[in-house]
């Protein structure tokens, strides 16, 4: 399982920023890091299932803040209860269930199918849970 990081040239406009991610870059198991790839979070999203089938999760990668901690630890007096945005830690969802703390779940695109997300979902990542044949993420 590996991070699969494919960057952008950051000198073109933000909306006009898109890769692509094909069989070639990734296999089974790995992770497409796509706000990693683009500098931020894709919200049209378009996967190609050819040859084979193709289950996949978005999101997976979550990150948490832990609060500055008990009896005065953060910088400021009443600041205790604030989470300390300089301690993210992250951690991989269950994405083998494909339920739980993962919130879009899991996706089986079946063989010459092609799945689509528009604006319906800011996704950051994408992990091919399984994959069976060839297959063509585009993302923006």
């Amino acid at each position: 399982m590996a991070d699969i990081i494919k960057a952008v040239n950051r000198a073109v406009p933000v909306l006009q920023r898109s890769q692509n991610f094909t069989n070639a870059d990734a296999a089974q198991g790995d992770i497409l890091k796509v706000a990693d790839s683009l500098g931020y979070p894709a919200s049209h999203i378009t996967i190609e299932a050819t040859g084979g089938a193709l289950k996949v999760c978005f999101n997976v990668w979550q990150t948490v803040f832990n609060n500055y901690g008990p009896h005065g630890q953060g910088y400021l007096y009443g600041t205790d209860h604030l989470p300390n945005v300089t301690s993210g830690h992250s951690f991989l969802t269950n994405t083998q269930s494909g339920v739980g703390v993962n919130p879009a779940g899991s996706v089986n695109i079946e063989a010459g199918e092609t799945y689509t997300i528009d604006k319906v979902l800011a996704v950051s990542d994408i992990q091919l849970v399984l994959v069976s044949g060839n297959f063509d993420v585009w993302v923006a």
